[in-house]
């Protein structure tokens, strides 16, 4: 409405940091970890819960929980990249104390040699 401040809405989300090779790669056939970051639109994240990431290696028909260890503000998860893999697609939810919820699929995140 005329005369009333734009907010920023409290949007979640879920940053995957894992480092990659300058193809976007990493190797199939070992342990994996990487950073998870919680982000909130244009305000501090505040209060949320652990982040529930799963990974699949089939373009998503199926997935398998990770595990993540809580690491300060973030959490590190650990997959285990099966050898033959090709693909790693990333799914995660997250919600706060105040019942804003999350939900986000990346098909094809990153590539396995």
């Amino acid at each position: 409405m005329a005369g009333e401040e734009p907010a920023a809405l409290p949007l979640l989300a879920v940053r995957y940091a894992p480092k990659l090779d300058d193809q976007n790669e990493t190797q199939a056939g070992r342990k994996f970890r990487f950073p998870v970051y919680v982000q909130r639109n244009g305000a501090e994240v505040g209060q949320v819960d652990t982040p529930k990431v799963e990974v699949s290696y089939d373009d998503g028909r199926t997935w398998q929980q990770v595990r993540l260890d809580r690491q300060g503000s973030a959490w590190q998860a650990t997959v285990d990249h099966p050898r033959g893999a090709e693909f790693v697609s990333l799914r995660s939810t997250v919600s706060d104390q105040e019942g804003n919820t999350s939900t986000q699929t990346v098909i094809r995140a990153y590539a396995l040699k």
